[in-house]
């Protein structure tokens, strides 16, 4: 009797369970566009979350310095502050102030909960933030979607295939789960835009007869304060950031209401409040008013002062297109297209007058726009790849255009059956059989595109930056800084680190040397700290400092100095013995 029960019980769980997973995947497969960026979006998150966590070192130190470190000051009290958020300096004015609170701000809310909830700093804070990070990288899979798809006017196989390519590109999915604002707005950045042109489609649509015009004019009136919203948040990005409007002038020059006087207003407007807003945080942090753009232009643009950091020659960006072979195919494959593209689109003029102005503008939106980004910011003599960041999205929605037209012209049964898949089952009047197969198969070709893109962009992703060495440094602090008895630490470093208490989290004496290379000097380095030892009894260093400074161990030895911990055999950990 009660093994009956039971079964019955059983049954009915199973059965509630069966019906919900039915209504869920049908819910799914008649929405196979929702399902497809979902599914894109789930993945790139699995991807770009399993990386940052897996990464906690920098391919640029700006991803320390100019928003963690800062952060972990603003709500720990203490910090390595870098000169462009120091009130000052004497020696190089304009390189002071130069850089605005709002985007470490926003690092800080992590941060104030794990102290509000008393978190272990190392092993749930850090995390918690490597997980926000990856979060944010993943979604430039769905920005990418709705923002190509509104772009080229609603062409979802133009948009599926730039999402793909976006999540799978492995110069792209090792940097956008980055802590640097050239990075971390970009899939925001999206979103507005889309939203942006949505906004104005609306505009374009509202018209009808007297009756309507009352509720047309309340609609507009909602459409008008969307927009000032909007330029309210990309202001805001500009005001962080403020080359940033190079990539939105890029953007906008083929798809902007030049001529719509009250949408240029609205856009001001949204503008102006940002720089408001901007400038009284400047005010509260700095205490004057509006002054971290002007010093950064002050700095970089009208005393060119950026060389200090590096200089680069002209053709810097191009040398890392022609450096990653792939990349190049993809370049040349894209300009072939646009040059079919366009001798195609001129013939049909010529012989029946017929104008395509879509077509053009999708096929060479894009390239020109990361024309005009990688142009301008070759210009100055300090070059960075997360500069031109957002150019190199635009050539990856190029091929993504590039291979859809490609199909279409050469294979429009595959270039159908591409587009089927986006498209919600309505009709009733199919086979269940000729469905089920048609799901299988569609199910069947995501998963292997998934898989084989995963792996093979995951080991190129990989094998592009040396970031482990840096990896290592960075966990080596968060070890001295769980050791009760740690006083200080010395810290050789390639200069990616930055003095980073955000990884070491005690208020305790930091020294870095920055590419020490000169071997014959590092006895009297180690003798000098280990006279200090009660001050800096914690010693760091990469293998890398090895090959460049081969008595750094018997330094160390012989100043009484021993292993303490390693990281991964890449990063060596010394402590001062004070039995010796």
């Amino acid at each position: 009797m009660v093994q009956e029960k039971r079964k019955k019980l059983f049954k009915q769980v199973f059965g509630s369970f069966n019906r919900l997973g039915k209504r869920v995947l049908k819910f799914f497969v008649n929405r196979k566009e929702l399902s497809f960026v979902l599914l894109l979006t789930i993945i790139s998150a699995a991807m770009q979350i399993s990386f940052s966590l897996n990464t906690w070192g920098t391919i640029h130190p700006d991803e320390i310095f100019q928003s963690l470190e800062i952060a972990h000051d603003i709500v720990y009290g203490y910090g390595t502050i870098p000169p462009e958020f120091q009130e000052s300096n004497p020696v190089i004015p304009s390189y002071a102030k130069a850089r605005s609170f709002l985007f470490p701000i926003i690092f800080t809310v992590p941060m104030y909960l794990g102290k509000l909830f008393g978190w272990n700093y190392w092993r749930f804070t850090i995390p918690l933030i490597r997980i926000l990070l990856g979060i944010n990288g993943s979604l430039l899979a769905p920005s990418t979607y709705v923002f190509v798809k509104r772009y080229t006017k609603g062409k979802k196989a133009f948009a599926g295939a730039s999402a793909f390519i976006m999540v799978f590109s492995p110069i792209l999915m090792f940097s956008s789960f980055r802590s640097v604002s050239n990075i971390f707005f970009i899939p925001w950045f999206f979103f507005i835009i889309n939203s942006f042109w949505k906004t104005l489609e609306k505009l374009q649509n509202e018209n009808g007869d007297e009756n309507q015009r009352k509720l047309i004019m309340r609609r507009s009136f909602g459409s008008y304060l969307k927009i000032i919203v909007l330029s309210f948040f990309i202001g805001l990005i500009i005001y962080i950031r403020i080359d940033f409007i190079i990539g939105l002038i890029a953007t906008l020059v083929f798809k902007f209401p030049y001529k719509k006087i009250k949408v240029i207003a609205c856009n001001f407007l949204g503008l102006g409040l940002a720089a408001l807003f901007g400038g009284l945080v400047d005010f509260i942090t700095y205490g004057d008013f509006l002054i971290s753009p002007i010093q950064w232009f002050r700095y970089n643009v009208l005393e060119g002062l950026s060389s200090i950091h590096g200089v680069q020659p002209v053709t810097f960006y191009l040398d890392i297109l022609f450096s990653y072979i792939p990349l190049l195919i993809a370049l040349v494959f894209c300009v072939l297209v646009m040059l079919g593209t366009i001798v195609y689109t001129i013939y049909k003029f010529v012989k029946s007058k017929e104008k395509n102005w879509i077509l053009l503008r999708n096929i060479c939106g894009f390239p020109i726009a990361s024309i005009i980004i990688i142009t301008l910011f070759s210009i100055p003599s300090h070059k960075e790849f997360r500069f031109v960041y957002l150019g190199f999205i635009y050539l990856h929605a190029t091929l993504a255009i590039s291979l859809s037209l490609l199909f279409q012209v050469f294979s429009p049964k595959i270039s159908a059956y591409s587009t089927k898949l986006f498209s919600k089952i309505t009709r009733k009047t199919e086979s269940a059989k000729i469905n089920r197969i048609f799901n299988i198969t569609y199910s069947t070709l995501v998963l292997l595109l998934i898989v084989s893109g995963g792996a093979i962009s995951s080991y190129q992703g990989s094998q592009m930056y040396d970031w482990k060495a840096y990896d290592s440094l960075a966990r080596s602090l968060c070890y001295v800084g769980q050791m009760e008895d740690s006083t200080g630490v010395l810290l050789f470093t390639q200069g990616s680190l930055m003095n980073s208490y955000f990884y070491l989290h005690k208020d305790i004496p930091m020294d870095e040397l920055v590419n020490f290379w000169k071997s014959f000097r590092i006895r009297i380095i180690i003798r000098d700290y280990a006279k200090e030892n009660e001050t800096f009894n914690y010693v760091i260093f990469s293998i890398y400092q090895i090959a460049e400074t081969p008595y750094i161990v018997d330094a160390l030895n012989e100043y009484n100095y021993v292993l303490n911990h390693s990281i991964n055999e890449i990063a060596f950990i010394y402590k001062f013995n004070q039995t010796a």
